[in-house]
């Protein structure tokens, strides 16, 4: 069975999230025999601006912080590099710790 790990993080950094996606990397490869990294998945410069639009909104209107994570389009474009880079790889599941909307 080959598994995808897809997160915005470097793997390979053992920094990252205090250690947490190097460590569920690595379990994920003594567990399962082909395990593919799709790591480093960024958000687009549009995406950026757009998000931060939204947050001086939200703190003005709701007095709230608006979460970037949680935005649609940004998790649509998480979702696309992933799914590009398992058409080249042909993960049978993908793992993530992370919000990532896979498109239908």
């Amino acid at each position: 069975m080959r598994v995808g790990f897809a997160t915005t993080y470097d793997t390979s950094d053992v920094q990252a999230w205090s250690g947490s996606v190097y460590h569920m990397y690595e379990t994920l490869k003594n567990v399962f025999d082909d395990v593919v990294c799709i790591d480093n998945l960024k958000e687009s410069e549009l995406g950026i601006l757009r998000s931060r639009i939204k947050d001086k909104i939200y703190r003005k209107v709701f007095s709230k912080i608006y979460s970037r994570d949680l935005d649609p389009l940004t998790l649509k474009g998480f979702g696309k590099q992933v799914s590009r880079r398992d058409i080249e790889h042909g993960c049978d599941i993908i793992f993530s710790v992370e919000r990532i909307l896979f498109p239908t």
